[in-house]
């Protein structure tokens, strides 16, 4: 399979110097070096943001197409079943009530309540996790209760094709497996929940690609989601009710919409010299480093029952990604 273009240039960079405004002229912003340096080595998140807008259907084996249409289905069998629960009807209600009348949003499946993206992505999550019908990753994630929901509201508002889903869909997926794939056994030993942390990416991640954002906007959805990811163990050890998916992906429609209308992100929030102490400056990014810049011939494969880009030979041959 042909490489694209965005993996072949880690040094290019596609920046922003101001933001767009209807109701404001033009304000410049600082951009940080590594996304003006055309020569230096491009962050994390810029390689992903890269990555995930020069993604096409055409790349998508047939193999891949296949099963991301599993996933969707499962997704969607799990909220069916999720709209009967106690949890679900809870989740239903309170954004139908809290987000009354409005207009322009989205619907919640199954009650057919219009809400906000944000408001539907959450209750549809919710009603998914409570159906139990669960894909999983190492476990300790599944991404069928964040990346589906959040790619279903930005689909029903563009008006999006099976293609462009299915595209948006395998993007979510991958970023989200990619980024976590390192990090679940250290976050969950420190108390951290890996699923919301993680699935906030993959849903804003697909719901970015729909809307058809560009690299800069891509890049900014990613920084904006590590401000936004959260998730704690402790409370539901200590007797309370975990606020799992749900929250993550209503966060991620909101890192989405900053991102469209202008928000930076910034260039370096995964591996830069503010985030040392946090999970992010974990000793394991220099290799996520080192995987993330070997990217070669690019394949599309299938890891278990999830949907990842397998990048080349020497990804192939590291634990996680063996088939």
């Amino acid at each position: 399979m042909a490489e694209p273009e965005q993996l072949r240039t880690p040094g290019k960079y596609i920046s922003v110097s101001t933001v767009q405004s209807s109701s404001r002229t033009s304000t410049p912003i600082r951009i940080h070096p590594l996304a003006q340096d055309q020569t230096a080595m491009a962050s994390l998140s810029r390689q992903l943001a890269r990555w995930v807008t020069g993604l096409t259907y055409a790349q998508l084996p047939p193999a891949v197409v296949d099963r991301a249409k599993g996933v969707t289905l499962q997704s969607l069998s799990s909220i069916l079943i999720g709209a009967g629960t106690q949890p679900g009807r809870d989740a239903v209600k309170l954004m139908a009530e809290e987000e009354a009348g409005v207009r322009r949003g989205a619907t919640i499946l199954v009650t057919g309540e219009k809400v906000t993206k944000g408001g539907a992505a959450f209750a549809n999550s919710e009603m998914a996790f409570a159906g139990g019908k669960w894909d999983t990753f190492r476990m300790l994630m599944h991404p069928g209760t964040s990346v589906p929901p959040a790619a279903l509201a930005a689909a029903e508002e563009t008006g999006a094709n099976g293609k462009d889903f299915i595209t948006a869909l395998a993007a979510g997926y991958e970023v989200m497996e990619r980024l976590a794939a390192d990090f679940i056994p250290t976050l969950a030993a420190r108390g951290f929940h890996a699923s919301p942390i993680f699935g906030i990416f993959g849903g804003a991640v697909a719901a970015a690609k729909i809307y058809g954002l560009d690299e800069d906007q891509m890049n900014s959805t990613i920084a904006l989601c590590a401000s936004l990811a959260s998730g704690n163990l402790e409370g539901a050890r200590s007797g309370g009710r975990a606020l799992r998916e749900g929250a993550a992906v209503r966060n991620a429609m909101l890192a989405v919409a900053l991102a469209r209308n202008g928000h930076v992100g910034g260039e370096t929030v995964l591996e830069g010299a503010a985030t040392d102490g946090s999970e992010c400056a974990d000793r394991r990014v220099g290799e996520q480093r080192r995987r993330l810049h070997r990217f070669r011939g690019v394949r599309i494969g299938i890891h278990r029952s999830q949907l990842v880009v397998v990048a080349g030979r020497e990804a192939c041959n590291q634990r996680r990604c063996r088939e």
